[in-house]
């Protein structure tokens, strides 16, 4: 049998979703790039996801982040809220 860990790694976080965002200049490389250093850190479980218990030993609560309020956090999303951030 297929380890579901397996299963949940083909999130939207999949490279082919994330280059779809850089390509169409949602979001710019340098930004992905360290967007994907912090999510990969705190992504303890390497579900390619972050969970509340993920996020709360970061150093700044990125709850805000989770736009489809699912109680998960993709790179995408994660990514989507770093630049917000930036731009304000």
């Amino acid at each position: 049998s297929r380890d579901s860990s397996a299963s949940r790694m083909q999130q939207p976080t999949a490279s082919g979703a994330v280059g779809s965002v850089v390509d169409d200049g949602q979001i710019d490389e340098k930004t992905m790039s360290y967007t994907q250093k912090i999510f990969s850190r705190n992504d303890t479980n390497g579900d390619g996801v972050l969970t509340p218990d993920e996020w709360k030993q970061m150093l700044m609560d990125p709850s805000a982040a989770d736009a489809d309020q699912d109680g998960r956090i993709t790179l995408i999303e994660y990514a989507l809220w770093q630049k917000a951030r930036a731009t304000r």
